[in-house]
């Protein structure tokens, strides 16, 4: 795994990010959708990201070669958004 640059920071927003999912992606401008996991985010990121907040990371290259983000942080939260506790369960309908 090759070591991500710091000074080459880039923007983006959460496009994906389920409940009680490890894994998320986001959208940027012109570009294919990154995927990101929680391990990837900075500390306490991961337990208040949600669809459609700006954040603001660094990219890397996977053990198979593909593109990710790492080092996500929160720049801009969707304030629309309902936010979604990490660690709620879904609940089936009835």
């Amino acid at each position: 795994t090759q070591a991500a640059d710091p000074s080459a920071r880039e923007t983006g927003t959460i496009r994906l990010f389920p409940p009680n999912s490890t894994f998320g992606f986001i959208a940027r401008c012109g570009c294919a959708d990154l995927f990101f996991h929680i391990n990837d985010c900075e500390p306490g990121a991961a337990d208040v990201l949600r669809r459609g907040d700006g954040v603001e990371f660094t990219t890397q290259m996977d053990g198979r070669g593909r593109l990710r983000a790492v080092g996500v942080t929160l720049v801009e939260s969707n304030q629309m958004a309902p936010p979604a506790s990490r660690a709620e369960t879904i609940q089936p309908e009835t």
